[in-house]
């Protein structure tokens, strides 16, 4: 059989705070969101008490730091929430109906449905890749590559995830995820089991489908089904 030709996913992972210098910590303080929320009081509190209630520079500093806090607070939020696989990585990685044809046939036989794709599953599988590749991540199942960069004062270190991929058709009530680990990662994908998977779904909307994991050999593949082809994911808002 042709070997197919693969093109790695990597992803940058944070890994701590290198450039953990002096300068870095005082830049640090000065613009959380506490200590410009403190400057903001005082301003106001040294205000009421000197009664410089026609100040319009104590208003110009008040405003400015409670608008400054808010925006730094929304941005350190997003950064958390953000997922490490992008959505542009995500297109172009998450090929699993153009690697099916790949499997061996103990794995074609569970797979066999042939349907058009909707947008919907578009965004369906997208969304669900990203979200799987962090779980995947988080419990160790992939390789350092021994590059790294510092970035903003933060270290990261870039690795490549197991090699998955994941399917969702709603018309047809069915999906797959599909994990191709290396050699060295095979035995780390026994911690992959329907519960994370099951989790996964849950979180993403998907509701009441049955999970089955497949493995025969070093491929595992779990089958997904909405046994009343159920259509109750929205991905209109899909971030």
């Amino acid at each position: 059989m042709k070997q197919k030709n693969r093109r790695a996913l990597l992803v940058w992972k944070p890994t701590g705070c290198q450039d953990d210098n002096v300068f870095h910590r005082i830049f640090w303080i000065i613009t959380s969101p506490v200590f410009l929320f403190g400057v903001a009081f005082a301003a106001v509190s040294a205000m009421v008490y000197f009664k410089w209630t026609n100040e319009w520079r104590i208003w110009v500093v008040t405003l400015s730091t409670v608008g400054l806090a808010i925006v730094v607070l929304l941005l350190r939020r997003w950064g958390r929430c953000k997922l490490l696989i992008s959505k542009a990585q995500a297109k172009k990685h998450n090929a699993f109906y153009s690697d099916e044809q790949w499997l061996p046939n103990r794995y074609l036989h569970r797979i066999g449905v042939v349907a058009v794709r909707t947008l919907d599953d578009d965004a369906a599988s997208r969304l669900l890749f990203r979200h799987l590749g962090e779980a995947l991540i988080n419990i160790g199942l992939y390789k350092e590559t021994g590059r790294t960069k510092v970035k903003a004062g933060k270290e990261f270190s870039q690795i490549e995830p197991v090699e998955f991929y994941v399917d969702i058709i709603f018309t047809s009530g069915i999906g797959y995820i599909l994990l191709e680990p290396s050699v060295s990662l095979i035995p780390k994908t026994s911690l992959v089991d329907e519960r994370i998977i099951s989790r996964l779904l849950r979180d993403g909307g998907i509701i009441g489908w049955t999970v089955e994991r497949v493995s025969y050999d070093d491929l595992v593949l779990f089958v997904l089904k909405d046994e009343a082809v159920s259509r109750a994911y929205d991905f209109s808002e899909a971030k």
